[in-house]
């Protein structure tokens, strides 16, 4: 089974797209190659490409390869029934800054989800932390198994040791390097010793002289008790102790020579005789034993005897700096947001009993009371409980949130079940205004200065028109036929169409002219009307209808939004008023 994608970047690319994902798989393997990137990389995994948040996940390289795990929840998706996308961002760090540099684009296939899904649940986060030490300390561990024989009789190693027992030097060689240890309970330094002000005692309370002894200066002020010399003695005839190194090498050569300390026989000779006796001067020369533990090793100045040794930093190579732990094993700490959580040696993880104490959390035994529950029992994943349909229709929760799939079902139940508070007449037309909802909106009320004819051009475009043409407060002669229509095209010179072309005839009594527009789909239609002054009856008028269908009229414009108003034919009189009212598109 292959559960490794390889994302391979073009030359000069920033980004590049995987294919071969299918949604509820797990173990997934992300590898990245030709990149360079560093021994511990971030990846940041996410299901959108802009906006959202992401998971990030640390990816290792070895030999110019980077491996990183696939989120599992990002392969299953909240049970998503279409396609999609995950995308994997890779993020460098320095001291100093980090950046974005790379972008993996991974289509996920959708299919069924299976009856039981048995995968680890996301223990990435520490596999992925350690992996890099891990590794190290694996080529450590080799490169100390692989030291020569005479590394293994010179490092002498404590033959037994307990659990919690610290490895203590007991003996070094004369460069500094520990070469015997032991194995030593751990010290438990008291309370009263840890604290920075130390307790102060009477001699008495230990057993000292009081202040005011006096302590003898002088060897007269002394008994002399066992009758040491206090005279001059004459010691001539006697070994000057200059000299007493020459009278012992004097004294070895001697009983060599009368072979006192001879070693053992040598090997029979070619009569089967025995061979000469040896002399042992030297048995081995440990100099290249101790060049080679000092390559391996970087051990830390100033050793003592007791003193803790504890490795601080592993190489690439298997090597490895060592440091001396103050105060031995005793001293170490544990430590939560920079404070101690360790009393008399033990260290105890608070409990987060506020917003301002860290520490561990508890979830709710019933999954239905609140927002978070185990999800898996063996890994300790812990996820949020969703509300339910009948949580939402009911609003019996107050803490499982809505999630997106039961977005739009939480919409209506607040919108339709009537359930919750009563729109304000001014919410509900507040709210029919941001939608648009067939709201009539004033577009435009002018009265001519001048004869002219008349164009306009909208702000908005309009499903709806209503025209108005008020001649009523003209002096003389009316317009008897009016050419007004509004256009819905433009070309691609710039020019405006004139799709609708029609008139309408008006009379002395009857004047003034109104129209009801509509457009939508592929047809448009005007319904128009002549009026009298009084404008509250067209009489015994006609009405007339009119429509344009793109089946049988074939302009461009029919059936589209309202742009504007196409200029007039009609040269208008002074005084005419136009009115137009409209629903947006």
């Amino acid at each position: 089974m292959n559960n490794i994608s390889i994302a391979t970047f073009k030359c000069g690319s920033k980004s590049c797209e995987l294919y071969g994902l299918w949604q509820y798989d797990y173990g997934q393997i992300l590898r990245i190659q030709d990149l360079g990137l560093p021994p511990a990389v971030e990846i940041h995994f996410s299901l959108t490409e802009k906006g959202g948040t992401s998971v990030t996940r640390v990816g290792t390289t070895k030999d110019g390869v980077t491996d990183v795990v696939i989120p599992d929840s990002l392969l299953e998706n909240d049970d998503a029934s279409q396609d999609y996308w995950i995308y994997a961002f890779v993020y460098l760090t320095d001291d100093n800054s980090g950046s974005t540099e790379y972008k993996i684009e991974m289509k996920v296939k959708s299919r069924p989800r299976p009856e039981a899904i048995d995968r680890p649940e996301d223990q990435e986060l520490f596999r992925e932390a350690i992996a890099a030490v891990n590794e190290a300390a694996d080529r450590a561990e080799n490169a100390v198994n692989n030291l020569n024989a005479d590394v293994l009789e010179k490092v002498t190693r404590p033959d037994t040791a307990e659990v919690g027992q610290a490895l203590v030097v007991k003996k070094i060689d004369e460069t500094g390097k520990p070469i015997t240890f032991e194995a030593q309970d751990m010290v438990e330094v008291p309370e009263w010793a840890q604290k920075p002000e130390k307790p102060t005692y009477t001699a008495k309370e230990v057993g000292a002289l009081p202040d005011d002894t006096k302590i003898p200066t002088k060897v007269s002020e002394l008994e002399n008790d066992s009758g040491y010399l206090t005279e001059h003695q004459d010691i001539s005839g006697k070994l000057d102790a200059e000299k007493l190194p020459e009278a012992i090498d004097t004294a070895l050569a001697e009983a060599k020579e009368s072979g006192a300390f001879d070693g053992s026989d040598g090997a029979p000779g070619e009569k089967g005789e025995p061979g000469e006796t040896t002399y042992i001067e030297n048995p081995y020369d440990d100099t290249e034993l101790k060049s080679e533990i000092a390559s391996k090793i970087t051990a830390p100045e100033n050793p003592e005897v007791g003193k803790v040794f504890r490795i601080k930093t592993v190489n690439e190579d298997g090597t490895f700096v060592g440091e001396w732990a103050d105060g031995g094993v005793a001293n170490l700490d544990v430590q939560i947001a920079g404070k101690s959580i360790v009393q008399d040696g033990v260290a105890e993880i608070p409990l987060c009993t506020d917003s301002n104490t860290p520490g561990l959390i508890s979830i709710d035994a019933y999954v239905t009371n609140g927002g978070l529950y185990r999800a898996n029992t063996k890994t300790g994943l812990v996820r949020i409980n969703k509300a339910t349909d009948d949580m939402i229709s009911k609003r019996s929760n107050d803490y499982c949130p809505i999630v997106p799939t039961r977005l739009d079902y939480a919409v209506k139940v607040a919108m339709c079940d009537g359930k919750g508070a009563v729109w304000t007449a001014e919410e509900q037309a507040a709210a029919r205004e941001r939608m648009g909802i067939d709201e009539w909106e004033d577009i435009l009320d002018v009265t001519l200065e001048e004869e002219s004819t008349f164009s306009a051009d909208f702000e908005h475009e309009y499903k709806k028109l209503y025209i108005y043409i008020d001649q009523s407060g003209v002096e003389g002669d009316k317009c008897s036929t009016i050419y007004f229509n509004p256009y819905s095209y433009i070309d691609n010179d710039g020019r405006k169409i004139n799709s609708f072309s029609v008139y309408e005839q008006t009379s002395i009594n009857f004047c003034n002219i109104g129209s009801i527009w509509e457009s939508s789909g592929k047809v448009t239609t005007r319904i128009s009307f002549a009026g009298n002054p009084q404008k509250n009856s067209t009489g015994n008028m006609t009405a007339w209808i009119k429509f344009w269908d793109t089946s049988n009229h074939n302009k461009e414009g029919v059936g589209a939004p309202f742009k504007g108003i196409y200029e007039s034919v009609t040269v208008f009189k002074a005084g005419t008023r136009i009115v137009i009212k409209g629903v947006r598109a």
